[in-house]
C-alpha cells in the first residue's frame, strides 16, 4: 500500500484539484492523510466533501506548525510501505502512484523521485529532476 500525506494551509483555491487527482488513480491500494495546518479560509469544508472515500482521513490542527512536523504527524498515522508527500497545491497524474510504485519495485530502490510540471495561467511546463534517469512508459509497464 502507498500512503499519501497532504499538508496545506489556506489552500481553498487548490485543495480540490489535489484531492480530485487521487480518486481516479490507476493504483487503488492507497490511503491518504490530509492535514489542515490551521487554515483560516474555507479549505476545511472543501476537504470534508471528500471524506466519503474511506481511504481518506482528515486532521485539522488548531495551531500552525512547521510543514515537516505536520508530515511527521501524518507518518505516525499511516500504514503504507511507501509514502508520497503532497502540498495542497499539488496534484497527481492518474497513473502517478502506479508508476512510482512499479519503478521503485523494479529497480529495488529505497526511494523514488518524479518529474513534475508547473501549471501557470493554464499552461503546463514540464520539468525533469534527473533526465538521465527517466524511465519510459514501456519500462514501467513491464
Amino acid at each position: 500500500m502507498v500512503s499519501i500525506i497532504v499538508t496545506f494551509h489556506n489552500a481553498e483555491r487548490n485543495i480540490i484539484s489535489c484531492l480530485q487527482s487521487l480518486i481516479p488513480q490507476t493504483a487503488q491500494q492507497w490511503e491518504c492523510v490530509v492535514i489542515d495546518n490551521a487554515s483560516t479560509d474555507e479549505s476545511e469544508y472543501q476537504v470534508r466533501a471528500y471524506l466519503f472515500d474511506r481511504r481518506m482521513r482528515f486532521i485539522h490542527l488548531n495551531e500552525q506548525i512547521p510543514v515537516w512536523e505536520a508530515r511527521k504527524l501524518g507518518l505516525e498515522m499511516t500504514k503504507g510501505e511507501w509514502v508520497i508527500f503532497l502540498d495542497g497545491n499539488d496534484y497527481l497524474e492518474s497513473n502517478a502512484i502506479q508508476a512510482l510504485y512499479l519503478a521503485v519495485k523494479k529497480y529495488g530502490t529505497l526511494c523514488g523521485v518524479a518529474n513534475f510540471s508547473v501549471v501557470r495561467d493554464g499552461k503546463k511546463k514540464f520539468h525533469t529532476l534527473l533526465s538521465e534517469c527517466r524511465l519510459s512508459s514501456t519500462e514501467i509497464s513491464d
